[in-house]
């Protein structure tokens, strides 16, 4: 956000004071007025133009006022925006229906057809697409090194051809929240991470994994850039199936918050070292 600090104000105020004062003092010793009154006055005059000085930072002031006010406004009017968006998140998720395929239930002796909603659902889609792409994977005509297709193929056979049963309306939001909070041209960089915290804090471990995968959709826009802008996928374990599966298409602060980073590193090394003696 702009902001000019109260303290800024302050010292420039008084720096301008200082220079009045040393100006008026000095100004009357160095050129010997004593009780030349004539003179004086002359000089006396020049003070219009300090005058006019003062006059235009106090009108400066009343802009630099109006334009702090505009900015809390604006937070304000983005707030309201940023928590009804939250609350419809919240109101989609409960929403998300899914319906295990015929495939699956076949393949685990399931005979319910019936279908599961909510954070439910999120983690029948996690579970049906690890089997999924396992099965893609292990396929005769799978290509090795392919693994971002094998994660994006198995993701669309679980969701997106699943009609009526999609996650797409929740991903949608979901997006538009982090973009707003990314474009905004009066939010700073701390409070555009603080309102990403709020978006993380709302998602169970499932919605987490899953935006994760459909991060690497194709279909999926920018929106890898935002789960690593905003780092949503910090609350993913190491022990995580899911995290093994997509880590390697993420940086590795996108697992972290900042001052996790520094530990995790130590870890590294120190399981590098251990490596290195046992060999």
């Amino acid at each position: 956000m702009r902001r000019i600090s109260l303290s800024t104000i302050l010292i420039s105020t008084s720096v301008l004071a200082v220079i009045w004062v040393a100006w008026f003092f000095l100004g009357t010793e160095m050129l010997g007025f004593g009780d030349d009154y004539a003179k004086a006055g002359v000089f006396g005059d020049s003070f219009g133009a300090v005058t006019s000085l003062f006059s235009m930072l106090g009108f400066v002031g009343i802009l630099i006022t109006i334009w702090q006010q505009q900015d809390d406004q604006h937070i304000q009017r983005f707030e309201s925006s940023f928590f009804q968006m939250l609350q419809l998140l919240r109101d989609l998720r409960n929403e998300v229906v899914f319906k295990f395929s015929p495939e699956y239930r076949a393949e685990f002796g399931w005979e319910a057809e019936g279908a599961i909603v909510g954070v439910e659902a999120f983690s029948g889609i996690l579970r049906e697409f690890t089997w999924i792409h396992f099965v893609e994977k292990n396929k005769p005509e799978a290509i090795d090194d392919d693994a971002r297709g094998a994660i994006e193929r198995a993701y669309k056979l679980t969701v997106e051809e699943q009609r009526g049963f999609s996650v797409e309306p929740y991903f949608r939001v979901l997006y538009t929240v982090l973009k707003r909070i990314d474009e905004d041209s009066v939010l700073s960089v701390e409070q555009k991470l603080n309102y990403g915290r709020l978006v993380r804090s709302q998602l169970t471990a499932d919605e987490v994994a899953l935006s994760g995968i459909n991060g690497l959709y194709f279909r999926s826009k920018n929106f890898q850039e935002y789960v690593i802008k905003f780092r949503l996928l910090k609350y993913l374990t190491e022990a995580n199936e899911i995290r093994k599966l997509i880590e390697e298409f993420y940086p590795i602060h996108t697992f972290f918050s900042s001052t996790d980073i520094p530990e995790y590193n130590k870890k590294v090394r120190r399981r590098g070292k251990l490596r290195g003696r046992g060999q």
